[in-house]
């Protein structure tokens, strides 16, 4: 049967005092899974000036669990008495941010310490301004922390009587009331089954400005006292040591999903829920530190930031969860996978059709022909990748990168080798030095300098320092081509004149070639020899 209400949701409207009042009794709470407070300061200005202008703010969503349930939930702030009793609590659904906005700037018997609160009315301009933590709250300032009790407003104000007018005072009580009279609507969901919470909690979080799909699962896994615990944050900590880089909650929850069986396309409430996503955690986890030791010591990806696409994360914890300990040719062969999955886009994460065919061919039964279904699903034809604008956030930003580093870079000032990979884990962009930034008035040349081949791989520093380098004693011919310029070139960037087109066409070669060993377009996909041994008869 599908999961319904016995009765239409409470409509009730509420005054920001009567909430926090509701708040501070410890009343109104949080489910386990609301977690994460995502707003910024000004995120928080912008919900006070439309509240202080009269303007609506959307509504609440609660839910009120069985009077027999023991959940508790967690207190919005930390001003609040012991919890009444089950029946009488009030769990946020759809709410938390604005609630945690209101308690922290107005609930607070002092003033805030955190900057995302520290809010005060300016009465001499009339507006809201943020005080910063360390400063002082300006002196025709409310900050409102005092604006919400009409007695700590008046003591306020009685303080301020030789530094504020007639109409100062006035607008004071004015923003004092238009705070606490301002009423909110909401609704209560009266459910006896978590699982009708869960599902509201889902489809509530699918708009707006959504939780991700990583945070849907925490809550549906712990948050109404699921017997699963919550580890994605277990699974990004199993991996830490390895050096990889921070990936995507995505890619966690997706690799969880591949190893447990299930749809990666389809997250929806139904997956997020199913408890055989949280039995999968921990083989997911070992799965995974296989998956990025394979990127990193066979396919040649040194960390996250220089992975084209999420997706072989995802089917690699799916292959190594069914076949631990592949062979010797089974990895060169997933290597060339991998890499011919990124050169030919086929990876990039839309491609869902692509996506469920290749984790349904990993099936655990035979290896090596498993191997060779990922192989046949991923284009061999060798592609050319496109040369667009820099960005490291892009596919064929990384791929180019990944060839420059074959070079093995040096540095500039001392001539030795650079750990580029690390840079650029490290430092990002500002490891990777645009060249030169005159203008040419060639669309052609504009174009180059734009992308990867108008820039170095170099320790962080300032372009005129770049140039003092390039320009050097110690800027011989090898040093510069470690990092892609021959002399030419560099006196080109010297003397500020066309270089970028003419260099991206000089390493076009390289990185064709460089791309050609890492897929291997041309040579054969055999199995292993002893997969191909038939034994005799009796």
């Amino acid at each position: 049967m599908k999961l319904s209400l016995s009765r239409k949701p409470d409509a009730v409207a509420w005054s920001i005092e009567d909430v926090l009042e509701k708040v501070r009794a410890g009343q109104i709470r949080l489910p386990e899974f609301q977690r994460l407070f995502k707003w910024d300061t000004d995120d928080v200005l912008q919900l006070f000036d439309s509240i202080i202008r009269g303007f609506p703010i959307g509504t609440f969503l609660f839910w009120r669990g069985p009077a027999s349930s023991t959940l508790e939930g967690r207190a919005i702030h930390s001003q609040v008495v012991k919890p009444p009793p089950p029946n009488d609590l009030l769990f946020v659904l759809d709410g938390q941010q604005r609630l945690t906005s209101l308690s922290g700037v107005l609930l607070p018997p002092e003033a805030p310490s955190d900057d995302h609160f520290r809010l005060a009315f300016a009465l001499d301009q009339d507006e809201l301004i943020k005080v910063p933590s360390d400063e002082p709250w300006p002196p025709l300032a409310l900050p409102l922390f005092h604006a919400l009790d009409p007695v700590d407003l008046n003591t306020w104000v009685a303080s301020k009587q030789g530094s504020l007018d007639q109409p100062a005072q006035r607008r004071a009580f004015e923003v004092g009331k238009a705070i606490r009279d301002y009423r909110v609507p909401a609704y209560i969901v009266v459910a006896e089954a978590e699982e009708t919470a869960r599902l509201i909690f889902d489809r509530t979080n699918a708009s707006g400005r959504p939780l991700t799909k990583a945070e849907v699962f925490k809550g549906l896994q712990e948050g109404f006292g699921s017997q699963h615990p919550n580890s994605l944050e277990g699974l990004e900590k199993s991996v830490e040591d390895l050096g990889f880089g921070e990936l995507r909650d995505n890619l966690f929850l997706q690799a969880a999903a591949a190893v447990a069986g299930l749809d990666v396309t389809k997250l929806d409430h139904r997956a997020l829920s199913n408890p055989q996503l949280g039995d999968a955690l921990p083989e997911t986890a070992s799965a995974l530190r296989k998956a990025i030791a394979f990127l990193k010591g066979d396919a040649h990806i040194p960390n996250a930031n220089l992975l084209p696409y999420g997706f072989p994360v995802v089917a690699l914890a799916r292959f190594f969860s069914v076949h631990p300990q592949p062979n010797a040719r089974s990895r060169e062969l997933l290597s060339r996978w991998v890499w011919r999955g990124a050169l030919t886009d086929t990876h990039w994460a839309h491609e869902q059709g692509y996506i469920r065919e290749t984790l349904r061919a990993m099936e655990g039964e035979d290896e090596e022909h498993e191997v060779q279904m990922l192989l046949r699903l991923t284009p061999r034809a060798a592609a050319k990748v496109g040369v667009g604008e820099y960005s490291l956030k892009s596919a064929q930003t990384r791929l180019h990168l990944l060839a420059l580093l074959d070079l093995r870079p040096r540095d500039l000032a001392s001539g030795e080798v650079l750990d580029g990979a690390a840079l650029i884990a490290h430092s990002g962009s500002a490891a990777i030095q645009l060249l030169s930034e005159a203008p040419t008035g060639d669309g052609v040349e504009e174009a180059a300098r734009a992308s990867i081949f108008g820039r170095v791989i170099q320790r962080p520093m300032s372009r005129g320092r770049l140039v003092g380098l390039l320009g050097g004693l110690y800027a011989t011919d090898a040093l510069l081509a470690s990092i892609g310029l021959d002399r030419e070139e560099a006196d080109a960037v010297l003397a500020e004149r066309p270089f970028a087109h003419r260099r991206a066409e000089r390493l076009s070669t390289h990185v064709s070639d460089f791309f050609e060993r890492r897929a291997r377009w041309t040579e054969t996909d055999r199995p292993s020899l002893s997969s191909m041994l038939v034994e005799d008869g009796p």
